[in-house]
């Protein structure tokens, strides 16, 4: 998956095995810079314009909600907790 923002409100999903855009998610305006969480099963894409972060399914390619994050974001980064730090 692939935060596009040339394309103003949709990251793209890439397939791994054919080139091409598979298909596209409408997210806030400008999507830059997103990340995958974690355990694999959430994207996050950070919208410029909207000021807010949009968090995506990977099993459905769905939008679940966003999230108002400041002004103008640029970017995810996704911070993995250290084995002694978990509860």
């Amino acid at each position: 998956m692939v935060a596009a923002g040339i394309l103003q409100a949709y990251p793209v999903i890439i397939g791994v095995r054919s080139p091409g855009a598979k298909d596209y998610i409408l997210v806030g305006q400008r999507p830059w810079h997103g990340e995958m969480g974690p355990d694999g099963k959430k994207y996050y894409v950070a919208n410029g314009l909207t000021n807010d972060l949009t968090v995506i399914d990977v099993d459905t390619l769905r939008a679940e909600k966003s999230v108002p994050v400041g002004r103008l974001p640029w970017g995810v980064a996704i911070m993995r907790q250290q084995r002694s730090q978990r509860r």
